[in-house]
């Protein structure tokens, strides 16, 4: 779910703590991303299957779970739902990237 504001935030946020920009902008572009940090990059791997819509395949999952364990895990898809949330509420109103109200009424 692309929405600006939090879409220029995250990536403004990505560069301020050091990400590369290729990484940022792969991030960005939902494309996968060149992370050597193993916890970020499955993060990353996770996050990018599911907002795709897919199925986690084994090999994933087993990675995951040894990472973040089922909890973190679980925290994961719970924070990947509240930005959803987030994000279509934005587009609704189509909130600019500069932030700040609601365009429409």
């Amino acid at each position: 779910m692309g929405s600006a504001y939090p879409t220029n935030s995250h990536e403004r946020r990505g560069k301020e703590v050091g990400l590369p920009a290729a990484v940022v902008e792969a991030i960005v572009a939902g494309r996968p991303a060149a992370l050597t940090d193993k916890r970020e990059g499955v993060v990353y791997d996770v996050a990018l299957a599911l907002a795709n819509g897919r199925l986690i395949p084994q090999d994933l999952y087993e990675r995951a779970v040894e990472a973040l364990g089922h909890e973190g895990v679980t925290d994961l898809i719970v924070l990947m739902g509240y930005y959803t949330c987030v994000s279509l509420t934005m587009n609704f109103y189509s909130v600019p990237v500069s932030g700040g109200g609601t365009p429409r009424h």
